[in-house]
């Protein structure tokens, strides 16, 4: 089924090729199957083409389980950038705030439409970070308890998954501005 699937879309992109009269570079073609077992092997122009247990597709990072990867990937490097912001614990809080807001929020909230659409716990995992640079910012320390929400309501932050969706509607009420045919389909 699904190297049925993937042929008649092989066929399509040819015919598009075709047209256009351009060729896609089987070298950066990667072909990865979201399955428990190895599936028959595609061929593209007759050519066997190997499956990967990982590839990146605009940013987005997919693993033959799912979108894991990509949620690890961004927490790590929010992390490396908070760290990095360790050493400028001392300037002012808006400063640090500000700081937080342009090297780290980004970053967590990188390609907002597939991430909003990821799991609980997997958005879980990058508010959790977004709290910890949240509590480096306004200078809490670690035995000063405060809610998640006090904390967003003084940084004037809001929470990742409140975000993550303002962002979401932004782009689909742009596509739906836009006019784009796709939209129905995709929603």
């Amino acid at each position: 089924m699904l190297n049925a699937r993937t042929r008649r879309e092989i066929a399509r992109v040819n015919a598009y090729e075709a047209e256009w009269k351009i060729r896609t570079n089987l070298n950066k073609f990667t072909v990865i199957p979201v399955a428990t077992n190895r599936p028959d092997p595609l061929l593209v122009d007759d050519d066997p083409v190997d499956f990967r247990p990982r590839g990146r597709s605009l940013g987005l990072q997919i693993s033959r389980h799912g979108y894991t990867s990509h949620v690890t990937s961004r927490v790590q490097q929010a992390r490396r950038a908070l760290g990095n912001l360790f050493r400028l614990r001392d300037l002012h809080k808006q400063l640090n705030l500000r700081l937080i807001k342009t090297l780290v929020i980004p970053v967590l909230t990188y390609l907002p439409v597939p991430t909003h659409a990821f799991s609980r716990s997997a958005v879980s995992r990058l508010q959790r970070v977004q709290n910890a640079t949240l509590r480096f910012a306004l200078d809490f320390r670690w035995d000063d308890f405060r809610a998640a929400e006090a904390m967003h309501e003084e940084a004037s932050i809001p929470a990742l998954n409140v975000r993550l969706h303002d962002l979401t509607v932004g782009v689909w009420q742009r596509l739906r501005d836009l006019g784009w045919e796709q939209l129905d389909s995709l929603q």
